[in-house]
This record gives structure tokens, C-alpha cells and sequence, in this order.
């Protein structure tokens, strides 16, 4: 992920908007990543960081696919979409506070469903369009697809015994670099794209 976010800024242009606004992506969700590795080497609990994780990508990739949509329908969907999502959870948090330290099994499916939406929606447009941000838009699709459904049995996860459970974060672990891969090969199509135009 570190790799990805370093490359990623080598090739980001003010003219680029969507790409902007994924780079920052790739900042916002390593720097979570790296305070939640820090929590489990202290051996504090880390869970509710799951949720600064799933909104902050939700935004992020909801305002990159508001980007690369020029489909006014589709886009009017993700902005509606992403207003409803966040007012909803931010409801949900008001009402039940207790579940900001446990997975928040409605956060998960909503975020992640919306936007294998938008991937799908992108999928659609690029059949007959640009190929844009292809391999970053399959990489969403086939990461947020597997691991949804790891993480919608996260409460199962309590009565699995820990082998189970490490196998189950093994996959998701893989799923992730499979993640990683697709971004790594979007950022070599961009540079040598780039290279080729000077």
C-alpha cells in the first residue's frame, strides 16, 4: 500500500481529478491502516477504527466515481446515494453509540454494496467507452465483493476457534494485495501513457 501511495504520486496531476482524488485515497487509507497497526502492537483495541476505514473509503471512492461516471443518471445515484449512506449511519451512531466498538454489521454492507454499484456502473459505461481507471475499477470490484462477505460475518468471528478466524483474515489479507496489484498495474498503464505523450 505504501508502494502504491508513493507511485501513485509521482504520476498525479491538478488536471486529473479522479486520479487526485484517489491518491488521497490511498493516503487516508494507509494512515488508518498504519494507526490500527500501531493499536494492535500495543495490544489496545483497534475495532473502532474499522469505522473511520469504511466511511472514509466510501467517500473517497464515491467522489472518484462521481468523477469518472458521464452518466448523469449514474452520477445523480452516487451523489444521493452517498448523501443518504453517510446521513443514515450518522443517525444509526446518534442513536446507538455502543456499536462504534463493535463491527457495525450495516456499515459494512452498505458502503461496500454502494459502491460494487458504481463499479458496476463503470463496468457498464466502459463497454462501449474509455477504458479509464479499468484495473483500479476491477480491483474495487473483486476486493470489495470477497471481503464484504468476510466482513459481514464478523460476529460470527467470536465463536469461530482462532484458526478459523486467521484464516478467514488470510484471505481477506490476500484479497487486499490481489487489491494492490490492480492499483500497481493502473499506475504502470498511467506512466507509460504519460511517457509515450512527451
Amino acid at each position: 500500500m505504501f508502494f502504491n501511495c508513493v507511485l501513485f504520486f509521482f504520476v498525479i496531476s491538478k488536471k486529473n481529478k479522479p486520479l487526485v482524488i484517489f491518491s488521497f485515497y490511498l493516503v487516508v487509507v494507509l494512515t488508518v491502516e498504519l494507526i490500527t497497526k500501531i493499536y494492535a502492537y500495543n495490544n489496545q483495541n483497534n475495532l473502532f477504527l474499522s469505522h473511520a476505514y469504511f466511511v472514509f473509503q466510501f467517500v473517497l471512492l464515491s467522489l472518484f466515481y462521481l468523477e469518472i461516471l458521464n452518466n448523469k443518471l449514474q452520477r445523480k445515484i452516487v451523489f444521493v446515494a452517498l448523501i443518504s449512506c453517510l446521513i443514515l449511519l450518522g443517525i444509526q451512531y446518534v442513536l446507538y453509540p455502543e456499536i462504534f466498538f463493535n463491527f457495525n454489521m450495516l456499515e459494512i454492507f452498505l458502503t461496500s454494496f454502494l459502491l460494487i454499484i458504481y463499479s458496476m456502473f463503470h463496468f457498464y459505461n466502459t463497454l462501449e467507452g474509455e477504458k479509464n481507471f479499468f484495473y483500479i475499477n476491477w480491483g474495487v470490484l473483486i476486493y470489495l465483493f470477497s471481503t464484504t462477505s468476510l466482513f459481514m460475518l464478523g460476529r460470527l468471528f467470536a465463536q469461530l476457534d482462532v484458526r478459523e478466524v486467521f484464516n478467514i483474515w488470510f484471505v481477506n489479507a490476500v484479497m487486499y494485495l490481489i487489491y494492490q496489484i490492480f492499483i500497481f498495474i493502473e499506475w504502470k498503464n498511467i506512466y507509460f501513457r504519460r511517457k509515450q505523450s512527451v
